[in-house]
């Protein structure tokens, strides 16, 4: 088990326990060196993991290391020795210390880094997929106190984080080993900004201008360095007698932008001119139930995808829907999910399912053409799902091909996301849940991430090798925190 906590010290005497355990079972593991620290290690030391985090409320830790016959061990730079040691370090929140375990005439580092008091607390197990030796995350529920943008490496370890705002939502690498991330407040919705920061943690861009205020669920980069940003905007004297409200109501309207590197405004679409309020079906009870004054929410967009065709996959919360909108001419192609409409695709593969999404996130458009999604099943009565669907457009059908089911991750009211990666492996954050877990392309777990409490994150962001590596965000790190 791989663990970020606060928690007790790691009992020197149960280390050597288990080594002696491990030293019966043959030759092979009798080397392995033995590290704590008197404000607990995370996750327990491990050859194959290069990070760890420890807390440091009083300024200073104590590192105890023994190293193993043949071996010796340098703490914080210090000259390497053999056996056991114990080291006091002045240490404070940000900054690391470093070990280098020397044997057979090579050198191995390894890094401790001291967390905040006030971090996010998780546990891990397992590891990541080979295509996202990274992962950006942020706290998310039940209350908006995110703080930090964090990065982990493949084992579910903090490397990088920064600390925002009142909201920090979808944490992910821009490129070159930048971080990016949403930071905002709530004023009945979310209002903010994605920002772009070096890795040393100095902002380098907006992806919209100053004067644009955007909503945290969708900033999307595009391969052509233009932004797409989403916005709610509100909209007075609606008339919502057709489905039930009153003849003179306010709602939310969906806006998507497209903004030029330099914040140029180059293309817009508003949901007001395109999507009818009978719509939003079955969420309209929900809607109208909520005491008055009220702003309705009816459409609420959480993603956007290009599709490589001229075309915006996009996601609708309130609409139990993603629709195809042809980017030239603002027009639905077609439908997924929802009520039914003459854009509606006919579903096949998914029998006996009514709804087949409900309240779903993260829509993408996948290398193969399929459009992965995350079905949140929210009030369908079943249980949240990944599901991948092939559009045949000539048919007019979209088709279920992939289904990915976790018995133990349950019910959703929000938020979430899953990704695909090309050897099949999925990164999912179960929306709403406390849980971003891993699994192989048959689908068994490989990573397990949990949150504590009913903490959860918005999306668990993949970092390729190509966006952003260890080293660069760790150098990153130290300049933020240099000793």
């Amino acid at each position: 088990m791989i663990a970020w906590r606060q928690g007790p010290v790691l009992a020197m005497a149960t280390l050597l326990s288990a080594t002696c355990s491990l030293m019966l079972a043959g030759s092979a593991t009798a080397s392995l060196p033995l590290v704590s620290v008197d404000r607990g290690l995370n996750p327990t030391f491990n050859r194959a993991i290069t990070d760890y985090t420890t807390t440091c409320r009083s300024g200073r830790i104590r590192v105890t290391v023994a190293a193993p016959r043949g071996t010796a061990i340098s703490v914080d730079h210090a000259a390497a020795k053999r056996g056991k040691q114990t080291v006091s370090v002045p240490l404070r929140s940000g900054q690391r210390i470093v070990l280098a375990i020397r044997a057979n005439r090579s050198t191995a580092g390894y890094s401790i880094r001291c967390v905040p008091n006030d971090f996010p607390r998780f546990t891990a197990s397992g590891r990541l997929p080979s295509q996202s030796p990274l992962m950006g995350i942020a706290k998310a529920g039940p209350e908006d106190n995110s703080r930090y943008a964090i990065v982990t490496n493949a084992y579910g370890v903090p490397i990088w984080w920064k600390a925002g705002g009142t909201i920090i939502r979808d944490v992910k690498s821009v490129g070159s080993g930048r971080v990016g991330y949403w930071d905002g407040t709530r004023r009945g919705m979310t209002v903010g900004a994605f920002s772009v920061f070096l890795a040393d943690g100095r902002r380098e861009a907006k992806a919209s201008p100053s004067n644009a205020v955007t909503d945290h669920h969708e900033t999307l980069k595009t391969a052509r360095g233009t932004w797409f940003t989403e916005s709610y905007v509100r909209r007075s004297h609606v008339d919502l007698r057709p489905v039930g409200g009153r003849a003179d109501s306010e709602q939310f309207d969906a806006l998507i932008r497209e903004y030029s590197p330099s914040g140029r405004s180059l293309w817009a679409w508003n949901s007001r001119n395109h999507i009818a309020s009978s719509e939003t079906g079955r969420w309209w009870p929900l809607q109208l139930d909520k005491p008055l004054p009220v702003i309705y929410d009816p459409i609420h967009i959480n993603s956007i995808s290009e599709d490589g065709h001229g075309g915006l996959i996009v996601s609708f919360r309130n609409l139990d829907a993603v629709y195809r909108i042809i980017k030239s001419t603002g027009r639905i192609d077609w439908k997924l999910g929802g009520t039914t409409t003459s854009k509606s695709l006919a579903v096949i593969g998914d029998p006996g399912v009514s709804n087949h999404l409900g309240g779903q996130h993260d829509a993408r458009v996948l290398p193969d053409g399929t459009i992965s999604i995350l079905d949140n099943s929210t009030a369908t009565g079943r249980n949240q799902r990944v599901t991948r669907w092939a559009i045949n457009r000539t048919a007019h059908t979209a088709t279920l091909v992939e289904k990915l089911v976790d018995a133990e991750v349950g019910i959703s009211s929000c938020c979430g996301n899953a990704r695909r990666f090309s050897d099949g492996s999925w990164l999912v954050a179960w929306g709403g849940r406390p849980f971003v877990r891993a699994y192989g392309a048959d689908h068994r777990l490989r990573f397990a991430l949990r949150f504590s409490g009913e903490t959860y994150t918005y999306r668990a962001n993949p970092i390729s090798k190509g966006q952003a590596t260890r080293a660069q965000l760790v150098a990153g790190m130290d300049m933020m925190h240099p000793r």
